[in-house]
Order: structure tokens, then sequence, then C-alpha cells
């Protein structure tokens, strides 16, 4: 189960939390390879403060903030967005709803699946995403689950070297082991393709575990 709580204030002044629960157990049913991981978000991505002028959906409710209910009392800083990246072709799907650390252990274990190499690392920013560095055969690739505008999820691959031809059949590979649940809504348009900025805790960093994914 996934368990999100947002304190709500009044004029700064603590009030109630509000819990939402999310039944995930269909969900991990789907994963072959690897056990799904556990985890406690209390990054400061999510203390950004909201208020209480829109509807509550489960969709808002899943993101933990801090909500404040007088509609002229300040709000907690919003943390710094990142710089503009520049634009690249990607592949993918979007209009998600499951948390991005559910969303990166079903994309590690596709690459299991399928024999591709991974790691992960994770970046926290404006929004929450999660870089997947793979290398299936002499193809290398970086998969991204990050944060839309609009409060779902995506997920975008980009190819870093390798054959274009072997970087597409390793493409649909993945997508049939991901299943139709999580590939029916296939990005559209062009999208920032961030790189990651380090390796997440307790890895060795990318260009050292693995170096054949470091394309110039």
């Amino acid at each position: 189960n996934m368990l999100s709580i947002s304190p709500l204030l009044h004029r700064g002044q603590l009030q109630l939390y509000i819990a939402n629960l999310q039944d995930y157990s269909y969900h991990m049913g789907q994963m072959v390879s690897l056990t799904p991981s556990q985890f406690c978000r209390a990054a400061l991505h999510y203390r950004r403060g909201r208020r209480l002028d829109a509807p509550l959906t489960s969709l808002s409710l899943a993101k933990p903030a801090i909500y404040e209910a007088d509609g002229e009392h300040p709000l907690q800083p919003a943390p710094e967005p990142p710089p503009a990246q520049p634009m690249m072709r990607r592949l993918g799907w979007n209009k998600l709803v499951l948390e991005p650390e559910h969303l990166a252990d079903r994309v590690g274990d596709a690459l299991s699946r399928i024999d591709a190499q991974y790691e992960l690392a994770e970046r926290l920013a404006s929004g929450e995403s999660v870089v997947v560095s793979a290398r299936s055969g002499d193809v290398a690739m970086r998969v991204l689950v990050s944060e839309e505008a609009d409060g779902h999820y995506s997920i975008s691959c980009a190819r870093l070297s390798g054959d274009t031809f072997s970087y597409h059949a390793a493409f649909r590979q993945l997508k049939a082991a991901l299943g139709e649940a999580l590939t029916q809504h296939p990005l559209q348009s062009r999208g920032f393709v961030t790189p990651p900025t380090g390796a997440a805790r307790g890895a060795l960093p990318l260009a050292r575990a693995l170096p054949a994914l470091t394309a110039p």
C-alpha cells in the first residue's frame, strides 16, 4: 500500500492531517524479476505549499504537500525550478498515475527481463524524476520517469549511442515487457530529456559503474 500524509494549516498553524491510501497489490503482482522496494519520502519537493481553492483529487492527494486553508496567508516557498535543458527526440508513454518510485521499479524489472544492464539515479528538482541508464547489447539509452505539468507521470526513452534500428528493437522489447497498462498513451511530441546530475545514494558514479554508457 502507498500512504501519503499532508498537513493542513490555517494561517500557519496545524489543524489536522490529510491521509491518502492507495492499494498497489495488483501493480506489484505485475513484476517478474525484481522485488518491489520500500521507500519513505520526506524530500523538500514534498513540502511545497498548496491552497484549498481546488478540488482535492486522488492524484493530487497522492503527492504530499503542505495545505493552507487561509487564501491570504503566504505559502511555503517553492523549490527553485531546474535550468532549461536542450530539446531532443524521445520515445515513451505518458498520462501515468502511479508513483515514480514504482514506475522506476517496473522499468528496472522490464530491463532485467530483456537482459539489459541498468542503473538508477534519483534527482529531485521542481518535480521529481528518476533516471535509469541502461545498455542492451551495443545500444546505450536513458529512461526518464518524470512528473508532467498536469501532475501525471511519463516514461521517456532517449538513445545515447548505438545503432538506431537496434535501439528501436530494444524499445519495442521494453514496451512489451512493461505491458499495455503502462504503454497505452504514447508520447506525441518532443520534450525535455534532462541528463542525471549524480548517482543514487550509495552507488558508484555512473562513469565508473557503467563506462560504456558515457557517450560523447
